[in-house]
């Protein structure tokens, strides 16, 4: 909307940019500053020590296949057995850590369970690698040392 000349502002609280801010300015024109909705994050929270499993459940070569395999549609261990050419209780082994960690969505049909990727529970492993390594900097920042922080992620 064209100035009139005052002064002011146009505040518009989104959801849709979360979480960031956007300012946007042009002569003639009030500025506009479009922030997050108070309350609104739509990504998961998650402690480090989770965000550990879940990384070192993806880290085994089998397992990242097997997740793979899932992402494309649900399957039963046996099924995943025959498809990778190793055993039964071997791919049972790999669901339970992927299970445990978070990334697995199970369901029983009948005497047989089938196993399916929680997409949504996967798709923002990435930034939230980085909040947690962002939280750990400020928080180093914060005490006022110089300090490395680490993320130890132990191996499964």
């Amino acid at each position: 909307m064209p100035s009139s000349g005052g002064g002011g502002m146009t505040l518009i609280p989104s959801a849709s940019g979360a979480p960031h801010m956007t300012v946007v300015y042009a002569p003639g024109w009030l500025p506009v500053l479009q922030y997050p909705a108070p309350g609104w994050d739509p990504r998961p929270v998650l402690r480090v020590d989770e965000l550990g499993a879940r990384l070192t459940a993806l880290a085994h070569p089998l397992r990242l296949r097997f997740c793979r395999t899932l992402a494309r549609g649900p399957h039963t261990t046996g099924e995943l057995a025959d498809l990778w050419r190793v055993t039964a209780p071997e791919v049972s082994r790999h669901l339970a850590v992927l299970k445990a960690a978070g990334l697995l969505i199970s369901a029983r049909r009948g005497r047989y369970v089938t196993y399916r990727l929680d997409v949504e529970a996967c798709t923002g492993l990435g930034q939230q690698l980085v909040d947690v390594l962002g939280a750990l900097n400020s928080q180093d920042a914060f005490v006022g040392r110089k300090t490395r922080s680490t993320l130890f992620i132990a191996s499964a």
